[in-house]
């Protein structure tokens, strides 16, 4: 595996991420496992969920600086939690990668209509994912590039 390097800006600052905390909202216990540990080798400190019930609760209480949400979870789908989450003050500006197998069009395009920043299929390269979760951190929900 090699290094992830931390996203630059148009002049090459270097985002921080090294204050960053990240929600994984996964209902695979082995699925989340994994991605919270590539989101600690990206340089994230890594809470779960379980469902988006969970996921809502955290986020609000706590709001990360990154949620990598699975679009099929058992109580709310992705999109709604997505959703909920831009409803929400606390939440509003949180960047969302949605993570999924579901990897059509369709599914990419109501996921990024609902609010998600950035979409990954299901399976992924390791290093590509943990290079999509420092990109999307770096990222405002309307996609548009920002300093942490």
């Amino acid at each position: 595996m090699r290094r992830v390097r931390a996203p630059l800006d148009l002049d090459g600052n270097i985002y921080n991420v090294s204050t960053a905390d990240l929600l994984v909202v996964e209902d695979d216990p082995e699925m989340r496992a994994i991605v919270g540990a590539y989101g600690e080798l990206a340089g994230f400190e890594a809470a779960t969920a379980c469902d988006g019930a969970t996921a809502l609760k955290k986020a609000c209480a706590h709001p990360p600086s990154l949620i990598v949400l699975d679009l099929m979870l058992p109580d709310l789908s992705g999109y709604e939690v997505c959703k909920r989450l831009r409803a929400e003050a606390r939440t509003r500006e949180v960047p969302v990668l949605m993570l999924t197998a579901l990897g059509d069009d369709e599914s990419r395009a109501r996921a990024l209509a609902c609010g998600a920043t950035a979409f990954v299929t299901k399976p992924f390269d390791p290093d590509t994912l943990m290079e999509k979760m420092l990109e999307t951190c770096a990222r405002s929900p309307n996609g548009e590039l920002s300093k942490q």
